[in-house]
């Protein structure tokens, strides 16, 4: 039921207004700010490992060409992430969402588990995030990809 004197503000791939989307920085700064939830991006890595990436393609933040399932969870976390006149001296890695979970349980901070395109090609490695996940109250996913939703 829908209660008006409560609307939750999610922070859209963390306070990416101070810090790069989808940091544990971004995360903080929302924390700090109040923000009730943050609301995140899963990719799967070639293994199947979820990551907290927004793009499909690594080009944006990353500069290369390749898509983030064709990459190993050891390459995705060797990449520095940023604009690319920053990128060279960047402290920014993509995280695991494992290492983002931890976080969120720790602070009590809902998320929304937004489920990206790399899942459609392996539901298996879904339902693998599945069993056993603790979230954080008043956490959801969410999805463009219907049938993702209907895994969960």
């Amino acid at each position: 039921m829908y209660n008006a004197s409560f609307i939750p503000v999610f922070a859209h791939r963390g306070a990416s207004a101070y810090a790069l989307e989808n940091s544990f920085k971004a995360f903080e700064k929302a924390l700090e700010l109040g923000a009730d939830g943050i609301e995140l991006d899963i990719q799967l890595s070639q293994e199947g490992v979820p990551v907290v990436y927004h793009d499909p393609q690594l080009s944006r933040l990353v500069g290369s060409n390749k898509l983030v399932n064709e990459c190993s969870i050891a390459e995705l976390q060797n990449f520095k992430l940023g604009k690319p006149w920053r990128r060279l001296f960047s402290s920014y890695r993509i995280p695991t969402f494992d290492a983002v979970l931890a976080w969120a349980n720790r602070h009590q901070l809902p998320l929304n588990i937004e489920l990206k395109s790399t899942i459609l090609d392996n539901k298996d490695a879904l339902i693998d995030m599945l069993h056993g996940l603790i979230l954080p109250k008043g956490s959801h996913f969410s999805s463009f990809h219907y049938e993702l939703l209907e895994v969960v």
